[in-house]
């Protein structure tokens, strides 16, 4: 470890703890800081100055052995170096007298900084004092800055260099240990014995002097303190602890004597010359002078020490702190020992202290000493020391306590002060014998220059160097202020003064010292070194030794030193010094720094060395080597133009070696290599180690060049990795270029390729300069791009027309003059297809006249990643019944042509994303139909779609109910709910055998189907009920089931109930109640004011359910009153049933509605349509119609009847004539009085509308349901 001085001052636990590691120089330091001060306080103990130096180089050899040894303080140094200098004194006086040699070091280091056993027993009283004891419970730091500040009264600035502090630093550090004093001194009290109610009160002492208590326990504190003399003086002695700590602390490391030393200011460096200058030359004989003063005492004051030691008591009234120094029983410490008490220097230079006046002088020895030796005169005994005292009277009279400088008693006064007592008189000193004889005339000082054998011989290219001039004082008197000059030579510097010696130095800082103690200070220019000498004693030699360093570039083979020395009476300038210089060895060494080498990974790199032989001898024999190491990562190859050196490499070291011979002096040498790097993450150490050989004189030295490793450009294409494209959509694929490598890319190209199906856009990579578009490969260019910057790079393409879906990659590659190459970045491209839509079309159909319009819209989603529209086509196709009007059609409406009667095609170019593109065309209808107006569109690309529209037209008042096609039947079967009274004789007759209607009876009600009284609640008024059988074949599905049912009344007459409320019971169920819908029952009326109703309910869940067999419906509204006089109630109910007849392709339509038939009206035209050619089963549901009225007919295309299908109870009949003959297929009877429900034999369809006309020639009935099965010809009939 070495304590690195000249980076700033340190502190004292960091120079001991240096020390301790055998760091010379930090023990020098603690040495020129304190040296000064322990020559103070050995000078208190020592009778020439002389003596002062040798105590304090045993005491610092004995503290530098402590501090080896692991022993010595950790940061109270000063004060720990005062203790062992006392004891080091005491020794040397105990060795003086009894002369024991002793060879062990270690007695004169015993114990800690500021604790031992007492070698004096003057000290056992201060060292068992209170104050004693606080101080030592202290930690050491506090105790280092109490004694510099309350003992040696330091201030902050000087106290802060030993303690490695700021002054405010040491302040703060110092109001701490005080107030743990004070802590310390109250526990150390709290120990004694004390009286109880003296122990509880004394606790709160140190907050009571704070300030610190509150008002209960401070008043507790005062009341005690009234009444108790001791716990007073305790409060006294707590706000006074510091002083009294220098009274009795002091002693206890300077000694009773060495207190002396506080009456100078103790010097902080400056060496022993330091502490000379602080005494003022006249601290010798400091001891002597105590101890003639304590033998002096030691006689006639024992009458004192019986009295109560009133010396004592007058010493202890003297200061402000006495009450603390008095609590050390100095009296008892004289008796102890043998009627030795405190002498009045002792008391004097405490009570000195205490006082805080003015520093006085030391005591006037008693016996007269020189500079040089001790020589008593007459026969005074030795000066006694504290062990050993001497009975008997001094040789001259000592000052009381109370003496002032001039010799003057104080006495007391009244009010405690002290005043000169005139009464009182003190003798001076006698004077020692006069030398009989004259002393020999002593001749001046003579300086002359001493030079070492051979002369001044120095090395070229060598540094610190030492350059070694004595000077010699041959005379008799001590040379002082010797200021010598040196002078050098160009081309020698000296070494350090530059940086060091001529700063400005800061409070605790040192000059440069030579050896012989000499101050030097040079760099000032002109290479004078100017060095000072306070004093040089007659016969002595002292070195001045320079440390000087010459450059290997000189080339003056002799040279000389100038010299020059003044003094007090000195005026010494001698002839030049010649200076040999012998010529600096070999050294291959760098001209100058290689420039700055940065190498770019996977390309060469030069490394170019300005090496030479800077040496001045040529190389010869053995040639000068350049080793390189090289750091992992890093290849070497000769470069051009360094052929005078051959290379090698080391490959285990990861180096190369390089060698040329011979090299003359200063010839240059310059060598180059091309290195190699990997990628940064690969090459280790970013540093080049160079080993030269030779190093001439110097060490050989490890030179580090350091390099950096960066990546050449690296442009590398990011971004978007699929996009989407759509048709009339400006889409940019979003990429970037980086520069992903550490220099520029510098002409920078792009390669773009787009995929099939795509083209161009105009300007296809924003802020790029790109070639003819109209290739897949273009190339786009672009200034160059910084390390580490980005560049857009987005690239804009369109779709093709019906390009859509997955179409190929957008492909990217960046390159750069220079750059590595990257790899390509792929865009994955898809297209997105237009998507369709079509709202139902509105079909608009005029009640009269047969005409109508048929409009609709195309619409293309829209959306931000939608795509256009290109080559719409609409087609457009009509239900039979409807027909194209071709005045309708044309540009006007939307680019549209009829195809056929049935078919219109409308076409669209561009139908933007979001957009609806609608047409609109005429056409011209006939016949009831329930059919759809289809229109199905597309476009390339889009996926077709198609939207219809039910058409529903009406035609004599019947209205397609529902219309299925491919594999259908129907039938229809029903029952009346009115019959003949069966007491009647001619009722059965008529209903058996058709040979009477509903006009011959009085019809009352048929209730042949009630429900269980407990089924459905209470019955109506007129309850009527029936049943018929429904023939369906197991199993088939029910496509429709329709309930109708329908009566009339007279003019003037009510029905017994709702008209839309009827129940029905299927085969095995109860009785459900159903209703129609305000739209499903239809009212008309015949010319004599009759109304006849027609209700229907949708039943197809129950008939699906059931299927077929016995089904009953009850309870509908029949006529309540009978008084019509033309007799022609009735009221009965139909079942019509579609269900499926798998193998055949027919499709079934039912119409109801109202088309009245009567005598003297035209008689309405059903039109229907249907393809031409078909065969068609066509069944009715009729009301009121005759069986005895023949005539009725039922028309096909106005030409042909209809031959219908009768039923006689149990199975169908065939028969022609009366169309509508009260024929109810499925009930029980052949006649239903006014019930027609079945159909008429099949017949072939001439074209697609065919209409039926219902015909009477003296009948009047209701039509409520046509039923239509078309079958292509020659398919079997209905299974």
């Amino acid at each position: 470890m070495n304590a690195r001085l000249s980076d700033g001052v340190m502190a004292d636990a960091e120079l001991i703890a240096a020390a301790r590691t055998g760091d010379a120089d930090a023990f020098g330091a603690l040495y020129e800081r304190h040296a000064g001060a322990a020559w103070v306080v050995a000078r208190q103990y020592t009778d020439t100055r002389h003596d002062a130096d040798d105590v304090v180089a045993d005491a610092f050899a004995a503290v530098h052995g402590a501090l080896q040894r692991g022993n010595g303080p950790e940061s109270a140094f000063r004060a720990y170096l005062f203790t062992v200098v006392r004891r080091t004194a005491t020794e040397r006086r105990e060795k003086a007298r009894r002369v024991v040699p002793t060879d062990d070091i270690g007695t004169l280091e015993a114990g800690t900084a500021l604790a031992g056993t007492a070698d004096e027993p003057t000290l056992e009283g201060f060292e068992r004092g209170v104050v004693a004891r606080a101080f030592h419970s202290l930690p050491e730091r506090w105790q280092a800055v109490l004694w510099h500040s309350e003992v040696e009264g330091l201030t902050p600035a000087q106290i802060a260099p030993i303690l490695g502090l700021t002054a405010n630093g040491v302040a703060a550090l110092a109001y701490r240990a005080r107030e743990g004093l004070r802590q310390a001194y109250l526990q150390q009290h709290l120990q004694d014995p004390l009286e109880e109610t003296c122990r509880s009160t004394a606790a709160k002492l140190g907050s009571y002097v704070r300030g610190g208590l509150g008002t209960r326990e401070n008043a507790q504190v005062e009341k005690h303190l009234e009444g108790c003399g001791d716990c007073r003086a305790l409060v006294l002695e707590l706000g006074d602890v510091n002083h009294g700590m220098r009274a009795v602390v002091a002693p206890l490391v300077l000694g009773i004597a060495g207190l002396g030393a506080l009456a100078h200011l103790l010097p902080v460096g400056g060496g022993l010359a330091a502490g000379a200058a602080a005494a003022g030359g006249g601290a010798g004989g400091g001891a002597a002078g105590g101890a003639a003063a304590g033998t002096a005492a030691a006689t006639g004051t024992t009458a004192a020490v019986g009295a109560g030691a009133g010396a004592g008591a007058g010493a202890a009234a003297a200061g402000g702190a006495a009450a603390l120094f008095g609590a050390i029983p100095l009296g008892a410490v004289a008796v102890a020992a043998g009627a030795v008490v405190l002498g009045a220097v002792t008391v004097a230079g405490v009570a000195g202290l205490l006082t805080g006046d003015e520093p006085q002088a030391a005591p006037v020895p008693s016996v007269s000493a020189s500079s040089e030796t001790v020589a008593p005169t007459g026969t005074a005994t030795p000066a006694p020391t504290p062990s050993t005292p001497t009975p008997g009277p001094s040789p001259s009279a000592i000052p009381t306590p109370d003496a002032d400088l001039d010799g003057t008693i104080l006495a007391e006064d009244d009010d405690g002060t002290t005043t000169p007592d005139d009464d009182t008189v003190v003798t001076d000193p006698e004077p020692a014998d006069e030398p009989t004889t004259e002393p020999d005339p002593v001749p001046p000082a003579d300086v002359s220059l001493d030079l070492p054998d051979g002369g001044l011989v120095l090395a070229a290219g060598v540094a610190g160097q030492d350059l070694t001039i004595g000077v010699r004082n041959s005379g008799g008197t001590t040379a002082t202020e010797l200021v010598a000059e040196v002078t050098l030579p160009t081309g020698v510097s000296l070494d350090g003064i530059a940086d060091v010696a001529l700063q400005a130095l800061p409070a605790g800082r040192f000059g440069v010292r030579a050896a012989g103690g000499w101050v030097c200070a040079g760099g000032s220019g002109g290479g004078v070194v100017r060095c000072t000498l306070d004093e040089l004693p007659p016969s002595t030699l002292a070195r001045l030794v320079l440390r000087v360093s010459i450059d290997e570039s000189y080339d003056g083979a002799d040279a000389q030193v100038g010299v020059s020395v003044h003094g007090t009476g000195i005026s010494y300038r001698p002839a030049p010094i010649p200076l040999r210089v012998h010529a600096a060895p070999a050294r291959l060494a760098l001209r100058s720094v290689p420039a700055p080498l940065t190498l770019v990974s996977g390309r060469p790199g030069r490394l170019d060395l300005d090496l030479a032989n800077l040496g001045g001898t040529a190389v010869t024999g053995a040639p000068a080597t350049a080793t390189l190491h090289l750091p992992r990562g890093v290849q070497w190859s000769l470069a051009p133009g360094s052929a005078d050196w051959s290379c090698r490499g080391v490959p285990q070291d990861q180096a190369v070696t390089c060698a040329i011979a011979p090299l003359g002096v200063r010839e240059a040498a310059p060598l180059g290599l091309l290195l190699t790097a990997g990628e940064p993450a690969e090459v280790g150490e970013r540093t080049l180690g160079l080993d030269l050989q030779p190093t001439g004189v110097r060490q050989p030295e490890h030179l580090a060049l350091a390099f950096e490793v960066v990546r050449p450009a690296r442009p590398s294409v990011s971004g978007d990795t699929s996009t989407t494209l759509a048709r009339g959509r400006d889409v940019v694929t979003t990429l970037a270029v980086t520069n992903r490598g550490d220099l520029a890319a510098t002409g920078l190209v792009a390669h773009l390729t787009r995929p099939a199906g795509t083209t161009w856009a105009p300007a296809p990579v924003p802020g790029w300069a790109c070639g003819p578009t109209d290739q897949a490969h273009i190339t786009c260019t672009r200034d160059g791009l910084p390390a580490g910057q980005t560049a857009a790079i987005s690239a804009r393409v369109v779709p093709d027309v019906g390009a859509v879906g997955a179409l190929g990659d957008l492909v990217v590659r960046a390159e750069a003059a220079g750059a590595d190459p990257t790899p390509e970045h792929r865009v994955a491209v898809r297209a997105t297809a237009p998507v369709l839509s079509v709202a139902a079309p509105t079909v608009v159909l005029s009640e009269f006249g047969g005409t109508g319009t048929v409009s609709f819209g195309v619409s293309v989603a829209g959306g931000a990643t939608a795509a256009d529209a290109e080559g719409v086509v609409a087609t457009v196709t009509l239900p039979a019944a409807l027909r194209v009007d071709p005045e309708s059609v044309g540009p006007e409406a939307g680019d549209c042509v009829a195809v056929d009667v049935r078919h219109v095609r409308c076409t669209v170019d561009v139908a933007s994303a979001g957009s609806t593109v609608e047409a609109l065309f005429g056409v011209r209808w006939s016949g009831s139909a329930r059919g759809a107006v289809r229109v199905d569109a597309s476009a390339p690309g889009a996926a077709p779609v198609s939207a219809s529209a039910p058409v529903t037209t009406s035609s004599a008042g019947l209205t397609p109910r529902v219309h299925v096609d491919g594999g259908w039947a129907v039938t229809e079967v029903g029952a009346p709910l009115l019959t003949c009274p069966a007491s009647v004789t001619t009722c059965a007759s008529a209903l058996q055998n058709g040979d009477r209607d509903n006009n011959s009876f009085d019809m009352v009600e048929l209730d042949e189907a009630p429900d269980v009284p407990w089924a459905n609640g209470t019955r109506p008024a007129l309850p009527v009920s029936s049943a018929a059988t429904l023939d369906v074949p197991t199993g088939r599905e029910i496509a429709f089931a329709g309930l109708y049912w329908s009566a009339n009344v007279g003019p003037g007459e009510e029905f017994s109930g709702a008209l839309d409320t009827a129940r029905l019971r299927g085969p095995g169920t109860a009785y459900e109640t159903v209703r129609a819908a305000a739209d499903d029952v239809r009212v008309v009326s015949d010319k004599e004011g009759r109304r006849y109703y027609q209700s229907f309910a949708d039943v197809t869940r129950q008939v699906a359910a059931e299927g077929g067999g016995r089904w009953s419906v009850a309870d509908v509204a029949v006529r309540a009153t009978r008084t019509d006089p033309n007799r022609s109630y009735y009221a009965g109910w139909s079942l019509v049933v579609v269900y499926s007849d798998p193998g055949t392709d027919a499709s079934v339509t039912v119409y109801d509605g109202a088309a009245w038939i009567g005598t003297g009206a035209q008689p309405p035209v059903f039109e229907f349509a249907a393809e031409p050619g078909t065969s068609a089963r066509i069944g009715v549901v009729g009301w009121e119609g005759d069986r005895t009225a023949v005539g009725d007919r039922l028309l096909l295309d106005g030409q042909r009847a209809l031959v219908p299908q009768r039923w006689d109870g149990s199975t169908p009949q065939s028969g022609t004539g009366n169309a509508f003959d009260s024929t109810a297929r499925g009930w029980r009877l052949p006649n239903s009085l006014g019930v027609d429900a079945k159909s008429f034999a099949p017949v072939n369809l001439g074209g697609s509308v065919s209409s039926l006309v219902a015909t009477t020639s003296g009948d009047q009935y209701l039509v409520g349901v046509v039923t239509l099965r078309t079958d292509p010809v020659g398919r079997s009939a209905p299974r």
